[in-house]
């Protein structure tokens, strides 16, 4: 969150308060930026500014490996692929795109019934 003086974001404040939001703001901005964090604050009615959250460090190799584990797999990007365009070519997608408008692009598909009616039999029990 960009730490910003816009009165319009502490306006729930008594103004008599607002030099010391500024004061908080100010030493706020300088420690975010002098470790390089991204803050998420929020400002009381009396004026206090409480930091709900600050964001990892990132010479923190524990951070990196967390975010490692946590972003999607290259692998997994074909479980959300339904139209199969992931790894085409450019030109191959727009030229297969081009024949689909004009309606010359004829697609064949393969139907393998899996399920047959049987006839009945009777059971010689």
């Amino acid at each position: 969150m960009e730490i910003s003086f816009n009165p319009k974001h502490y306006a729930h404040v008594p103004v008599y308060y607002w030099p010391w939001i500024w004061w908080q703001l100010v030493w706020l901005r300088g420690w975010a930026e002098g470790l390089r964090r991204d803050v998420l604050f929020e400002i009381a009615p009396n004026g206090k500014v409480h930091i709900i959250f600050w964001s990892d460090d990132r010479n923190d190799l524990r951070a990196w490996m967390w975010a490692q584990e946590t972003a999607p797999r290259r692998h997994l990007d074909y479980c959300d692929n339904a139209a199969g365009d992931l790894d085409l070519n450019y030109f191959v997608y727009a030229m297969g795109k081009a024949l689909e408008r004009t309606g010359h692009l004829i697609r064949w598909v393969w139907i393998r019934v899996v399920l047959r009616r049987v006839p009945p039999f009777e059971d010689s029990g």
